[in-house]
């Protein structure tokens, strides 16, 4: 037998005597506690789920829709189902997020990755999004919290209006001659390159100018990694560890390093922009770059643990990417929006009170993630309407977002497009009390609540007020989706709103 055969015989042993023992370890103890009584039942489960892969098949085919669909056939607002090998507990009422992520936020703030791409990504899980509950984690929310917290925010209001004041002359670039049209994908272009840049300026600063190729290089880049971890066999791989780990013996053998290849690349892209942030000294941070270089003390953190250049660097990557996938998302999902409402565009130019509720109404409508994932921190029972079920540190605890922000209790007529429900005085949706909701769950809530949602939200706002100054907008389609399995890089995947043509028609 050749080397390569002994140790890719010795490898699959070793893979086939791992998973045996974890099968019979979950056989004789996967439902006791550590000292012997049995757990909790898990919650309800729909029924009429294959006995292997349970709801994998359908979670595969339509995404969220099949959490919601599980919710409404079920009446539960907390209910498991098993995904493969994933066992997930799905929580569908405004109530139960406040319990599970404000009440109980120690038990259910943490993270797990989901496969090995993601784990290489983000050397390790030492990135924001995808580090578990801990001190580590705490002092990279900390450093970005400092740079665009609510406290902090002003001092970018200026550059919201300006990236807002850069779409507006795009757009205007764009239509030449007599043209008043612009293609979807030329409207998604625009969109893409003004998200990319503000998430640029967010996380890295302002000091050095990036050329459009650049952008659009990093686009690409970050375009092949969502490709490569959403391809059939590694998305198995996310809900069946033994696929993923015979995927990893593939790359092994056959010397395949693509993933890193493509991380290396967007951190090449990245570095000339990254490099005047480690040579600046000055003390009060302008990007979160910069706040990640010096971890500032707190009380619980006397003296924090400085990051080194590499977990900074790998931070970058992951900030950038994300905020500009959500950026770009729920902006061109606005303007799509917008253009569809022509009778309400004489409102967005009434007031920034106008504006702000129709961007709330809309990241109500189609939000970017639909469902938002979470993990418990250790075993532990779970009390709620009348009931005590068994959370387990390997499963996952998912938000449905959707069937929330779709629930007639929180948001009257949930099915209609309305921003004037944005304009009452009411209560926030994780109070007890709420009817209706004054708020969403767009980005999230409990510790991991999005720190950028603030920032987001101005850019948005700024944005649309700009537009519809400029231009009377026609056109557009906010009803054909496109979901997509990653998220950036968590199992959960997002949905992105397909769009259509635009007619942006000069005001005089």
């Amino acid at each position: 037998m050749s080397v390569a055969g002994k140790v890719f015989s010795y490898l699959i042993s070793v893979i086939f005597t791992v998973l045996i023992s974890k099968f019979g370890q979950k056989l004789v103890w996967g439902n006791k506690k550590e000292d012997g009584s049995y757990k909790q039942p898990w919650p309800p489960s729909p029924k009429g789920l294959p006995y292997l892969t349970g709801g994998l098949a359908s979670f595969q085919q339509d995404s969220y829709r099949a959490l919601t669909r599980w919710y409404n056939e079920l009446k539960s607002p907390i209910y498991s189902v098993q995904l493969g090998f994933k066992r997930i507990i799905v929580l569908n009422s405004a109530e139960l997020v406040h319990q599970a992520l404000i009440e109980k936020d120690q038990f259910n703030s943490s993270r797990s990755t989901c496969d090995t791409l993601e784990r290489s990504w983000t050397d390790q899980a030492k990135t924001v999004f995808s580090a578990p509950f801990s001190l580590y984690w705490s002092r990279l929310r900390r450093a970005i919290y400092i740079v665009i917290g609510p406290l902090y925010l002003g001092q970018f209001s200026q550059f919201f209006q300006s990236q807002a004041r850069k779409l507006s002359i795009g757009i205007s670039e764009s239509l030449t001659g007599e043209k008043v049209r612009l293609e979807r994908d030329e409207v998604r272009q625009l969109v893409d390159l003004v998200a990319l840049d503000s998430a640029l300026t967010l996380v890295l600063g302002s000091d050095v100018e990036r050329e459009p190729a650049e952008l659009l290089r990093l686009l690409q880049k970050s375009r092949a990694l969502q490709t490569l971890q959403t391809e059939k066999s590694n998305r198995l791989g996310q809900f069946v560890p033994f696929i993923n780990g015979c995927l990893d013996i593939k790359r092994l053998l056959t010397l395949n390093s693509t993933h890193i290849q493509l991380r290396n690349d967007l951190l090449e892209i990245l570095y000339p922009w990254f490099e005047p942030v480690l040579q600046n000294e000055q003390h009060a941070p302008t990007s979160i770059a910069a706040s990640l270089l010096r971890i500032e003390p707190s009380k619980n953190d006397p003296e924090p643990v400085q990051l080194t250049k590499d977990e900074t660097l790998i931070n970058v990557l992951h900030l950038v990417l994300h905020a500009h996938t959500f950026l770009a998302s729920s902006l061109f999902t606005l303007l799509q929006r917008v253009a569809t409402r022509p009778d309400l565009q004489p409102r967005l130019r009434d007031s920034q009170q106008q504006v702000r509720a129709f961007v709330s109404e809309s990241l109500r409508c189609d939000p970017p993630q639909p469902l938002l994932a979470y993990a418990p921190r250790t075993d532990y029972d779970f009390s709620t309407h009348d009931a005590v079920y068994r959370v387990d540190e390997d499963s996952d605890l998912v938000v449905n977002v959707d069937a929330i922000h779709h629930d007639g209790r929180y948001y009257p007529d949930p099915d209609q497009f309305n921003m004037d429900r944005f304009l009452h005085v009411s209560e926030p949706i994780l109070r007890k009390t709420t009817r209706p909701a004054v708020d969403h769950l767009a980005f999230g809530t409990g510790r991991r609540l999005c720190l950028g949602k603030g920032a987001a939200e101005e850019l948005l706002v700024a944005v649309v007020s700009q537009v519809v100054e400029r231009f009377d907008l026609r056109g557009g389609d906010v009803v054909q989706k496109e979901d997509v399995e990653t998220n950036v890089w968590s199992w959960v995947g997002r949905s992105e709103t397909q769009g259509a043509a635009i007619e942006f028609i000069k005001r005089s």
